[in-house]
């Protein structure tokens, strides 16, 4: 009766191993799931941002001086902004 109590057990032991290794996997795969969607969000964004700053080029082609909002708003001469403000200092 003993030996097949430890039978049991040890039986037990791996199934809860088995389980365990299942959960971490299925949990890696839902990491790596998020990171992926994170990724393609980011992707959509930087599109977005590529195609506003293309129509506003486009809008304004003609005009050579942008109204003030709309140099603000775009993404390009956000980044670009603390240089202009340093250069109208000098």
């Amino acid at each position: 009766e003993q030996e097949q109590q430890q039978e049991q057990q040890e039986q037990e032991q791996q199934e809860q191993q088995q389980e365990q290794e299942q959960q971490e996997q299925q949990e890696q795969l839902q990491e790596q799931q998020q990171e992926q969607e994170q990724e393609q969000e980011q992707q959509q964004e930087q599109e977005q941002e590529q195609q506003q700053e293309q129509e506003q080029q486009q809008q304004h082609a003609p005009v050579a001086s942008l109204s003030l909002w709309e140099c603000w708003r775009s993404p390009a001469t956000q980044r670009a902004l603390p240089l202009a403000v340093k250069a109208k200092e000098v």
